[in-house]
C-alpha cells in the first residue's frame, strides 16, 4: 500500500499511476455461448443478474469507503469536475439538514457509500448497459445506431433487428465473443477508477485501517465484465431493457425502494425543528440519493404483435428526505450553479494527472489476467 514513513509514524501517500502499474487484475470467465431463455425464464435469469450486479457493487463500496472519519475534512475541492457533474445527477441537499453544505453528503460513512454506488451504477449504466452491443467495433456500431434510429419502425421491431444483427455479427467470431470485449471493460474499469481515486485517497489518509488497492480493482473490474455480459445477452435476445433514473427532488412513489428509513427519519425530526419549514406547510417523502435505476424487461408475447408482457428487473433504489412543498427550497437546494462552481476551484496537482490515466495506462491485451503497465 502507497504509505511513507515518518519518525516511525506510517503516513498516507496519495495513490499514483506508479501504484496501478503493478495491479494485476484476475480475467473473470464467461461462456460468451450460452443464450437468455425466452419468456418468463429469461425474465427471472435477467432479474437474478441485476440484482447480482447491485449487490456485489454495494459490498465492494461498504469494504472500501464505509469508515467512519474525524470530522473537518474538505471533500468537494479535490474531486473531478466529471465526478461533481455526477454529483448532480445523484444527489442534492437536505436544507433542514445540512444546509448547502455540499461536504456534508460524504461525512457520514452511509451517505458516502450510498454516493459512491450511485456513481458506479451511473457510469455503467451509460458506457455498458446501453449500449447497442458492448464490445463491437466502430462500425458495426454505426450500423446499429443506424438501425435504431429507423423511422416507421417499432420499439419491438427494431429490437428483433438488433438482435438479428448481433447474432449475425457475433457468428463471425470464436465464441461468439464481441471482439473489443476485454478492451472495453479494461477502459470502463479505469473511467471509475479516475472517478474515484480522489475519494479513495481521502478516505485512506484519514482512516487507520488500509484499504487493499488491489481487491478495489478486482471489484470494479468484475463489476463492468458483469453488467458488459448482461449486456450482450440483452442485445442478443429479442426483447427491451428500460432504465429509468429518479431525479434527486422528486417525490417518492411506491415502486421504489428506501435504503436508508433512519436518514429519513432524522431528515423528518430536523424539519420539525425549523421556523421555515414549519410556516411553509406539511412535506412530504422527496429523493435525496439516486443510487440505482429501474430496470423493466419488456418481451412480445409469442406469436402476437401488439401484446406483451413485463417484467421489473430492479427497482429504484433512493434515499429520501422531508422535502417542503415549496418552491423556494427547490429554487436553494437544486443549486444549478453548482457544477460551475466546481469547475473554478483549484485542485490538487495529483488530481490533474488522474484523467491522463484513460491515456497513459496501456492494458496488456493478453487473453490470460491483466495488469496495468506503463
Amino acid at each position: 500500500m502507497p504509505y511513507i514513513e515518518i519518525n516511525g509514524v506510517k503516513e498516507w501517500r496519495n495513490t499514483t499511476l506508479d501504484d496501478f502499474r503493478r495491479i494485476i487484475i484476475e480475467k473473470p470467465t464467461i461462456n460468451f455461448g450460452s443464450k437468455l431463455p425466452k419468456g418468463q425464464k429469461g425474465s427471472q435469469s435477467l432479474e437474478k443478474q441485476y440484482e447480482g450486479l447491485f449487490e456485489a457493487v454495494t459490498t465492494l463500496v461498504k469494504a472500501v469507503f464505509e469508515k467512519e472519519l474525524g470530522d473537518g475534512i474538505t471533500w468537494t475541492r479535490r474531486f473531478s469536475n466529471e465526478f461533481c457533474r455526477y454529483l448532480q445527477l445523484i444527489a442534492r441537499n437536505d436544507l433542514n439538514a445540512t444546509g448547502k453544505d455540499r461536504d456534508c453528503l460524504f461525512d457520514h460513512p452511509e451517505k458516502r457509500c450510498y454516493v459512491v454506488v450511485a456513481m458506479v451504477m451511473r457510469v455503467l449504466e451509460k458506457n455498458v448497459l446501453s449500449s447497442l452491443l458492448f464490445g463491437s467495433d466502430s462500425s458495426h456500431l454505426a450500423h446499429l445506431d443506424c438501425l435504431d434510429h429507423k423511422e416507421n419502425n417499432g420499439v419491438f421491431a427494431k429490437s428483433t433487428m438488433i438482435a438479428d444483427a448481433n447474432l449475425d455479427y457475433l457468428s463471425r467470431y470464436v465464441d461468439l465473443q464481441p471482439p473489443k470485449f476485454w478492451h472495453e471493460a479494461r477502459r470502463v474499469t479505469s473511467q471509475i477508477f479516475t472517478l474515484l481515486l480522489p475519494l479513495f485517497n481521502v478516505v485512506q489518509r484519514h482512516t487507520p485501517r488500509d484499504a487493499d488497492l488491489h481487491d478495489l480493482a478486482q471489484g470494479v473490474y468484475s463489476a463492468v465484465v458483469h453488467a458488459a455480459w448482461l449486456n450482450v445477452q440483452v442485445r442478443t435476445a429479442r426483447g427491451i431493457v428500460t432504465y429509468t433514473w429518479v431525479m434527486p427532488g422528486e417525490h417518492n412513489e411506491d415502486d421504489q425502494i428506501n435504503l436508508s428509513p433512519t436518514l429519513y427519519a432524522t431528515s423528518c425530526a430536523l424539519a420539525k425543528d425549523v421556523p421555515a419549514a414549519r410556516s411553509a406547510g406539511e412535506g412530504r417523502a422527496r429523493v435525496l440519493y439516486s443510487v440505482v435505476p429501474k430496470v423493466v424487461h419488456f418481451e412480445l408475447k409469442s406469436g402476437q404483435d401488439e401484446h406483451y408482457y413485463s417484467r421489473t428487473l430492479l427497482r429504484s433504489r433512493v434515499v429520501y428526505y422531508a422535502g417542503l412543498a415549496d418552491p423556494a427550497e427547490d429554487a436553494q437546494s437544486l443549486d444549478p450553479d453548482f457544477g460551475l462552481a466546481f469547475e473554478r476551484l483549484e485542485k490538487p496537482l495529483f488530481i490533474k494527472a488522474l484523467p491522463a490515466l484513460l491515456v497513459l495506462i496501456a492494458l496488456d491485451m493478453s487473453d490470460g489476467d491483466f495488469t496495468f503497465l506503463s
